[in-house]
């Protein structure tokens, strides 16, 4: 396990060291630390720049121009992808856990959130528990392009999330991305994926990772939970018995595609 210091320094503000210290200090205390990486070594490749003016790209509407100041020059910039907000068309891929989840997140800030799953029971079970706009049933890859022609009016989705981490999801995320649409990936793959990855400068597309979260992302997680835009309790869709651990893990296994979250209480 890999933790950043700057991480933990903002759990624990009075924690005034450095690595070495760190290190030295979690050793002597009896957890195995197996050294540390200086991230800073290469600052000197980092380049600061000021933005001194902002315009729209003339030929999409969703990216825009910074002009920026190195030092040393004024460098031209194209960029975008600003976070999912009111009135974006999202796919989320996957309507497991995590993608619902996404979607739940996607539609809290205001987006028209759509998902797409081979199980027609977890897509039921997300529309109607939690108000999304609607679902595909991804059965082949033609059909969920028909369907997303369908509902973007032959546009594309501004961004579409891969929740499930297969090589076939995270082509569907860019194949049904709309051109300079944002394709965030959750999932984790275990695959290779062959495939022209030319569509991606074609279509202007922001391609991002998601895997880690700032303390500022818990906080605005809980008080999308405290503000009840987001019921946990309907996440979970099974519940058993300590002593039925056994049965917990081969139900889940059986029903994947009718099961979410899964809990084993602990005090039954």
């Amino acid at each position: 396990m890999n933790t950043s210091l700057s991480w933990m320094k903002m759990y624990v503000p009075d924690l005034d060291v450095t690595a070495q210290e760190y290190t030295d200090a979690m050793t002597l205390s009896g957890t195995k630390v197996e050294g540390f990486t200086r991230l800073d070594a290469d600052l000197e490749k980092i380049v600061i720049g000021q933005i001194e003016k902002i315009e729209k790209h003339p030929d999409a509407d969703k990216l825009i121009i910074c002009q920026v100041n190195i030092g040393t020059e004024s460098v031209q910039i194209v960029t975008g992808a600003p976070n999912v907000k009111e009135g974006d068309k999202v796919l989320v891929v996957g309507a497991g856990t995590i993608g619902v989840l996404a979607a739940n997140a996607a539609k809290a800030r205001g987006a028209e959130v759509y998902i797409a799953d081979i199980a027609k029971e977890k897509l039921d079970y997300a529309v109607n528990t939690f108000q999304l706009k609607g679902s595909i049933l991804n059965t082949s890859k033609e059909k969920l392009e028909e369907e997303v022609r369908r509902i973007t009016n032959g546009n594309g989705f501004d961004v579409t999330i891969e929740a499930v981490g297969l090589p076939s999801t995270f082509q569907n995320c860019i194949d049904c991305a709309a051109y300079g649409g944002r394709v965030v990936l959750i999932g984790v793959g275990k695959k290779n994926l062959d495939f022209n990855f030319t569509i991606i400068q074609k279509k202007e597309l922001n391609i991002f990772g998601s895997r880690n979260a700032l303390k500022k992302d818990f906080l605005e997680l809980i008080d999308l939970v405290k503000a009840g835009k987001v019921d946990l309790e309907k996440i979970v869709t099974n519940t058993y018995k300590l002593d039925e651990a056994d049965k917990a893990f081969k139900e889940f296994s059986e029903n994947a595609g009718s099961m979410l979250k899964v809990v084993i209480d602990f005090t039954k």
